[in-house]
This record gives structure tokens, C-alpha cells and sequence, in this order.
């Protein structure tokens, strides 16, 4: 005994039919959406912090030089000890940046000279900013004379971050919208044409049409690939099949011709009996069936051998084919048996004499290695539709016409 093998079950292979249908392009601009917005969503983060550290130093450096401005605009004033310049001074600063405070320490007064708020030196680097006032002289020489506080107001960048963002961001978009239009362009052109015209020739090629020849569609690409691939597929797949109408030929050959006689075989027979009755009942018509069976052909085969038997069958059957119609079919059912079946009206009159033709033909001496070799013959008729309409019914009634034929020579 073999032992029996367990093979895996196999997943049951979903019906593509009933997924939805999802275009190549549609697809394509799915998978590259996500990873565009990602890289936007970055670029924009790094935009931001990028445009708030330049915001921030260029402020920074703005402040810077203005207090070296105002500083040294102030040498002059504070030497003098000329209060109202220094209030112009204090002025002419709070105009130009957005200031909270400022405040000058100097030997002129003996407390600081203010202006607006007190600074506040815990601001932060960014917003509190102290300098030395120095006089220079005629003679370069540097006297320090007072100091600066300034505490400017807090910083505001994020409308200008924003303004810039905003900017930065509607030149992505459109970046991002032209990139995704040039791809699909492309998908199009290198994806979605040459796949459409490659299904249509291949539906084309399918429903029996003529077709470009996939020859057309030389591409040195994957795509030319899969071309090459249909190609050959189609190729082979054309060389089986020829191969398998060959076979049937040959099979329809053995399953249908007896290979001895050459003559048609019983399922020829059924055949071609089952139309002509059926036609004959549509017209009105008639048709009959000769049973014929050979009487003294065992004496042959036992006297003689299987050679002489298979001699005198062919011998039978030449001559059964040649005294009968090409519209007649001549059949061997198996043994020493053959039939035929006759087709069209009137027939009744001359059967009668074409059995004795028969009979007489097969009687014939036959010729075989010298000697001469004699066989009888007994013929049953049916007559269809009178004797039956069905191969059943026609058949036994011939062979039993055929034993009583064979009782009488008897």
C-alpha cells in the first residue's frame, strides 16, 4: 500500500472581479501623496525654525547697532552734562525701535537718568542690553563717562514667521502640485498607454480579430518584459493546442473507425442511425437497417487461421462500401457482423433486391494465398420510423429478422 500524503491546504485565490477597480494612476498618486506630505510637513517644520533663528539674529543685530549708534551719540551730551540732549537722544531711540525703558548712569546726576521704565536686566539676553559710554577726544584718548541700559520689548517673531511660512508654504503646494502632475504625466505616458494598448491587443488577439502583432510593442524596459513574456506564452500555448487537435484527431480516429476494415464502429453506427431516423421523421420519410452476419466464418478462422479471418473481413467490407451509396453509412459492430443504414424515400421496393446484391456479393469466392475461401450471409431488415424510432428498437428488430433469415437457410 502507498501511504497517503497530506498535502497543505491552498488559500482560495480572491475574485478580482469583485474588488473594486483601482486604475494604476489612482494608485500611483496614492503611494507618492503620503510621502510628498511627509517631506512638506518637514521642510515646513525646518522652514520655521530656520526663518525664527535668522528673524531673531537679525533683530538682535539690529539692537546692537543701535545702541552703539545712541552711545556714542550720547559721549557728547553726557560731557556736557546737557540733560536735553540726552532727552532728545532718549527720543530719538524709543522712535526708532520699540523700547520699554532706558536709563543712563553718569557723574552729571546722582541718580540715573530715565526714561520710560526702569530696564530690567532680567529680560534676557535677547531683549536687556547694557554698553559703556565713552568720550573720545581730539586727542584719541577714550574716557569713560557714563553707561546705556536698554531694555527693549519682548520679541514677536512668529508674525513674521508666519508671513514667511505662509509664502513658504503656498510655493511648496504648488511645487507639490506641479511634481504630482508631471509624475502622473509621466505614469501615463510610460505605464497606462502601453498597458491599454497591450490589453487591447490582447482581447483582440482573444476574440479571434485581427491584431497588431505584439511585435509592435518592442520596449527595453520591465514592461517589454512582460511583453516578451505574453509573446512566448501565446507561442507555446499555440503549439499545444495544435498539438492537442492533433490528438483528438487521432483519437477521434481510433474511437470512431474500426482499425481492421477501416469501416465506421458501433458508435458510428448510433450516430448516424439516431439522425437518420430523426430526419426521416421531420420529412416524412423513411430509412432502413441491414443487419448483416457472416454464417461459416469460424470454419474459416479454424481452418485457415486468424490471417484468412482478417483477409475475408476487408474482402467483405470493400465490397459492402461498393455496393452501397457514399450517402450510406457501412459499419462493422464487432466479429463477423456489419450493418448499414439506407436514407430516403421509396426504398421499399428495391430493398428487397439490394439484399440479394448483397448476399450474392458476400457469397463470392475470395481469393486468399491460393486457395479459395467462401462465406454465406444472413440479412435482417428494419424499417424506420415503422419498426421503431429508436436505435434500441431497431437494432433488435433487425437482428431478430437476421436469426429468422439464418433459421430459414438452415
Amino acid at each position: 500500500m502507498s501511504a497517503k500524503t497530506d498535502h497543505p491546504s491552498s488559500p482560495r485565490p480572491r475574485n478580482a472581479s469583485s474588488l473594486p477597480r483601482r486604475p494604476l494612476g489612482t494608485q500611483f498618486l496614492h503611494k507618492m501623496l503620503l510621502p510628498l506630505l511627509i517631506a512638506f510637513l518637514v521642510a515646513s517644520a525646518s522652514g520655521v525654525l530656520i526663518s525664527q533663528m535668522i528673524i531673531h539674529n537679525e533683530v538682535e543685530a539690529r539692537r546692537q547697532m543701535i545702541m552703539g549708534a545712541h552711545a556714542q551719540s550720547l559721549a557728547v551730551s553726557l560731557r556736557d552734562c546737557d540733560s536735553a540732549a540726552v532727552a532728545r537722544t532718549f527720543e530719538i531711540m524709543t522712535n526708532q525701535s520699540r523700547i520699554a525703558g532706558i536709563a543712563v548712569n553718569s557723574s552729571c546726576a546722582g541718580s540715573p537718568t530715565l526714561f520710560g521704565a526702569t530696564p530690567d536686566s532680567s529680560a534676557g539676553p535677547e531683549n536687556y542690553f547694557a554698553r559703556d559710554v565713552v568720550y573720545i577726544d581730539h586727542q584719541t584718548e577714550e574716557t569713560t563717562i557714563g553707561s546705556l541700559e536698554v531694555e527693549f520689548e519682548s520679541l514677536f517673531l512668529w508674525g513674521a514667521v508666519a508671513s514667511l511660512l505662509w509664502r513658504y508654504m503656498m510655493m511648496c503646494a504648488l511645487m507639490i502640485m506641479v511634481m504630482m502632475a508631471g509624475a502622473l504625466m509621466a505614469f501615463r505616458q510610460i505605464v497606462s498607454t502601453p498597458v491599454g494598448r497591450f490589453r487591447n491587443a490582447v482581447s483582440r488577439q482573444i476574440g479571434n480579430e485581427v491584431a497588431a502583432p505584439l511585435s509592435d510593442y518592442s520596449r527595453n524596459d520591465e514592461f517589454g518584459d512582460l511583453v516578451d513574456v505574453y509573446s512566448s506564452l501565446m507561442e507555446e500555448l499555440a503549439t499545444v493546442i495544435d498539438k492537442l487537435r492533433s490528438n483528438e484527431k487521432a483519437l477521434m480516429q481510433v474511437v470512431r473507425v474500426e482499425p481492421l476494415t477501416g469501416l465506421g464502429n458501433r458508435i458510428v453506427l448510433e450516430e448516424e442511425l439516431s439522425f437518420a431516423v430523426a430526419l426521416a421523421l421531420l420529412e416524412d420519410s423513411e430509412g432502413y437497417l441491414l443487419l448483416i452476419d457472416l454464417d461459416d466464418f469460424k470454419i474459416i478462422n479454424d481452418t485457415y487461421g486468424h490471417n484468412a479471418g482478417d483477409f475475408v473481413l476487408q474482402e467483405v467490407a470493400r465490397r459492402l462500401r461498393a455496393a452501397t451509396r457514399a450517402t450510406d453509412t457501412v459499419a462493422r459492430l464487432g466479429g463477423d457482423e456489419f450493418a448499414v443504414v439506407l436514407e430516403g424515400k421509396a426504398l421499399s421496393k428495391a430493398i428487397p433486391e439490394l439484399v440479394q446484391t448483397l448476399v450474392g456479393l458476400i457469397c463470392a469466392p475470395i481469393e486468399y494465398e491460393g486457395s479459395t475461401l467462401r462465406v454465406g450471409a444472413s440479412i435482417g431488415t428494419a424499417r424506420f420510423p415503422a419498426d421503431g424510432s429508436t436505435i434500441k428498437a431497431l437494432l433488435a428488430h433487425a437482428d431478430r429478422a437476421m436469426y429468422a433469415t439464418k433459421q430459414k437457410r438452415r
